[in-house]
């Protein structure tokens, strides 16, 4: 396992990388789901994994062409009312409601699906 501190030096580096980015933002739709880089976080904030500090988010609110409010994932069955599980591409997958948050688009690694219209808030 590798070090906390030692871990937050590969955010670091990693954050630069994202922050030069200057590509064009993807055309993104609510209720699609994202591979994201939303990095190596403080106490009980969700973190990424691997080398891209990624996890999988819900676009829940596109703000702007380049900002969006997204819900981060976990497949661990969670239960409370911060959290929300649902059947996904036949996993069970948890939408950690207490995580929402603002994410730029330069955080983006690929994107993963959409969630099927039931699910859908509109």
């Amino acid at each position: 396992m590798r070090d906390v501190e030692n871990t937050f030096l590969e955010w670091s580096e990693k954050k630069k990388q994202i922050d030069s980015r200057d590509n064009k933002p993807p055309f993104l739709k609510e209720c699609e789901i994202w591979w994201c880089s939303v990095g190596k976080n403080i106490g009980v904030e969700i973190n990424g994994k691997g080398d891209l500090f990624a996890r999988p988010i819900l676009v829940l609110k596109k703000l702007s062409a380049t900002v969006f409010i997204g819900i981060p994932f976990t497949t661990k069955f969670k239960e409370g009312t911060w959290f929300y599980s649902f059947l996904y591409k036949n996993k069970f997958i948890t939408a950690n409601l207490s995580q929402i948050r603002m994410f730029d688009y330069r955080r983006l690694v690929n994107k993963h699906g959409e969630i099927d219209e039931k699910y859908s808030y509109n």
